[in-house]
């Protein structure tokens, strides 16, 4: 059964005695979402703007949680204005490009703070409603949540229920090969339904989270994202 800790105080390898983001923290983070940009630049082939791009940087997930454990990745979400990138691609292309980019910047630099994985993602909007704490604000846009035992056993029942789901929709995606050349989407779906449970109920949003937690950390999402590598190379040999 999937176990939700609770604590007393966040992740002090992370976070302060009164709750604000640890500076040394900050400083990497900070360094992690400017390299992100500047990829994201780079193959977009758009100049550096960071001010005006970068609406805001969300730390939010389990890391940002009383319920912490040794496998709560740092999520970070980046809030960027579209509007400069959608006038060189259509919405569809676009889509693709993030897709590209989150991947491709994850696998290829795997960055993390203090033995802690970061795990980055995009939304393009002028509206969120995102919880935890913002990295340019430097504030908490919405305070960390304690909650009962009961509400705690409930929340892993749920748990436990989602991650079977998910189990068997990726055996049944990876069961018929011809969907091995849409894994890197269906990875980025799987993500992307991981973040808007973010904007849920948080007792909605720790279930899907944890769940997510436990299929990547048994390896699945890496093994998935190996096998399209590996189609790449094999279509790059082939040409």
């Amino acid at each position: 059964m999937i176990r939700i800790k609770k604590h007393s105080k966040l992740n002090p390898v992370l976070w302060n005695y009164d709750n604000s983001l640890r500076s040394d923290v900050a400083e990497i983070l900070t360094r992690i979402y400017i390299s992100f940009m500047t990829v994201l630049s780079n193959y977009s082939g758009l100049s550096l703007d960071i001010e005006h791009d970068l609406m805001d940087v969300i730390f939010c997930g389990s890391a940002a949680e009383y319920f912490y454990d040794k496998n709560s990745d740092i999520d970070i979400t980046l809030v960027i204005r579209a509007d400069r990138y959608l006038k060189q691609m259509n919405p569809d292309i676009f889509d693709g490009f993030i897709k590209f980019i989150q991947v491709f910047f994850i696998e290829k630099y795997a960055p993390s703070v203090n033995g802690i994985p970061v795990d980055i993602s995009i939304v393009a909007s002028d509206s969120f409603n995102f919880t935890r704490y913002s990295l340019i604000q430097k504030k908490w846009l919405r305070e960390p949540t304690k909650f009962s035992d009961d509400e705690i056993r409930k929340m892993e029942i749920q748990a436990d229920n989602i991650y079977c789901d998910i189990k068997k929709e990726i055996k049944l995606f990876l069961k018929n090969k011809a969907n091995h050349e849409k894994i890197t989407i269906f990875v980025h779906d799987l993500q992307k339904r991981r973040v808007d449970a973010w904007t849920d109920d948080i007792k909605d949003y720790i279930p899907f989270a944890r769940a997510y937690s436990r299929i990547s950390h048994q390896g699945i999402i890496k093994k998935m994202l190996k096998i399209d590598t590996d189609n790449i190379k094999k279509l790059m040999m082939e040409k």
